[in-house]
């Protein structure tokens, strides 16, 4: 996380020393911060979260914008890092560390990052933007990912343990998978995967809609993944 601090802090810095008149930064949020301290091990969100507060301090007495498009849960990731485990009876399985109710926001990140970070360069006065497409519980994914893929796609609620034993048991190291145990509870936490519930702002007067999940689900393969 320090490496990837110190070279977020020589972006912003090069970007001073050229005298740019806006930065665009993906940052994620300060989870460690956000959450009173309750989830400390979160790397990649902790480690951006405090690149963009760096980058907000530095660059105001600059007089240089400093907007934070934060990218929402990757739609994506669904398919390619998370994907459902197959059963003994032919359905599929997400089995996450949250409750089926809870929520997250997603994001089709190949088709729909852009227009948030189009809003960026033209809304003068927004310092945060969260980028996403729906907000949806897991529940809903799953029964979406059903009525549309014809397949039977189930979630299930599992303990920590569970969880990083699985990811342990699949040769990724502890630390990650305490990593990953944490980021999922901090999206289902009460602050949210952007640390705020206050988003809504984030999506009005983009140039075009957002993709919905469903639409992510009848617009992919999925044929590697159901099969």
């Amino acid at each position: 996380m320090e490496k990837e601090i110190a070279e977020g802090k020589m972006l912003i810095d090069a970007a001073i020393s050229a005298k740019v008149k806006l930065i665009v930064w993906s940052g994620l949020s300060a989870a460690e911060k956000h959450s009173g301290g309750k989830y400390v091990h979160i790397d990649h969100f902790t480690g951006k979260g405090k690149i963009t507060e760096y980058g907000r301090e530095t660059t105001a007495s600059h007089g240089i914008q400093f907007v934070n498009v934060e990218a929402g849960l990757y739609m994506s990731n669904f398919v390619l890092m998370m994907p459902p485990q197959k059963q003994e009876d032919g359905s599929y399985v997400y089995a996450l560390p949250a409750p089926a109710d809870s929520t997250a926001p997603l994001l089709d990140t190949v088709s729909d990052y852009g227009l948030f970070v189009r809003k960026a360069m033209e809304a003068s006065q927004m310092q945060n933007i969260y980028a996403y497409g729906e907000e949806i519980s897991y529940a809903d994914i799953v029964k979406q990912m059903s009525d549309i893929t014809g397949k039977k796609v189930m979630f299930k609620e599992i303990s920590k343990e569970e969880y990083e034993q699985a990811l342990i048991g699949a040769g990724m190291p502890a630390r990650i998978a305490l990593e990953l145990y944490e980021m999922i509870a901090y999206i289902a936490s009460d602050v949210g995967y952007f640390g705020t519930k206050d988003i809504a702002g984030s999506r009005a007067g983009l140039e075009q809609l957002t993709h919905s999940w469903a639409d992510f689900v009848k617009a992919t393969d999925w044929s590697k993944v159901l099969n």
